[in-house]
């Protein structure tokens, strides 16, 4: 159940000296590299979870939740593999309960990790649709962070423009968030835990000019 750190270091490594790649370093990635040990803990830890939903609710949403939370985990790891699998079975169990918003959440880990496992078109299909539910129930901020995984498949695929017109309306949709904040603290802890959007943009616009 590990993913071994050493092989993990060498692949960030190999990714920041070689131009071609570089991009590949999300902020995701970054920040994974730095929780490494507590991305392992929550691991465990929902592993638990997951063998305690089994046992009261076999099916059940809680068992769909844990499984989701462990895609997001190994995604966190670098374990796309394991990520896309937790996730498809979440969305498995989760399709005949209809809940939207957990289908939504499936399906925008499912997109992720099939981004980084290079099937860019199947990404963009589950998260267009992870998107469309989003919008349909009203999630603002989990939509702009769809918004902004799609953007990321369109630069990978080398549509800047578009992937900017997305990353755009991210960070508009997060503004608005922001400005209905009435706590200034609030609005200033929200805006530091979305600097992965501000970056991305800026990122687009300096490689568009």
């Amino acid at each position: 159940l590990s993913v071994d750190q050493q092989y993990q270091e060498e692949r960030f490594a190999e990714r920041a000296q070689d131009p071609l790649k570089r991009w590949k370093l999300s902020p995701i990635d970054l920040k994974s590299r730095e929780s490494y040990e507590d991305y392992g803990r929550a691991r465990d830890l929902y592993l638990r979870v997951l063998a305690f939903a089994r046992e009261t609710d076999p099916g059940g949403d809680d068992e769909a939740s844990a499984l989701n939370n462990l895609g997001s985990i190994w995604y966190r790891l670098g374990d796309y593999v394991e990520a896309l699998a937790h996730s498809r079975r979440s969305l498995e169990i989760r399709r005949p309960l209809r809940r939207p918003s957990g289908l939504a959440s499936s399906m925008h880990n499912i997109g992720q990790s099939l981004q980084k496992l290079g099937q860019s078109e199947d990404a963009l299909t589950s998260l267009r649709e992870a998107l469309r539910i989003r919008r349909d129930i009203g999630e603002r901020y989990e939509e702009a962070d769809t918004l902004l995984a799609i953007a990321d498949v369109e630069r990978e695929r080398g549509n800047l423009r578009e992937a900017l017109a997305l990353a755009e309306a991210a960070v508009s949709l997060t503004e608005t968030l922001r400005s209905e904040m009435t706590s200034p603290d609030l609005r200033a802890s929200f805006v530091a835990t979305e600097q992965d959007k501000y970056g991305f943009y800026i990122d687009l616009l300096m490689r568009l000019h």
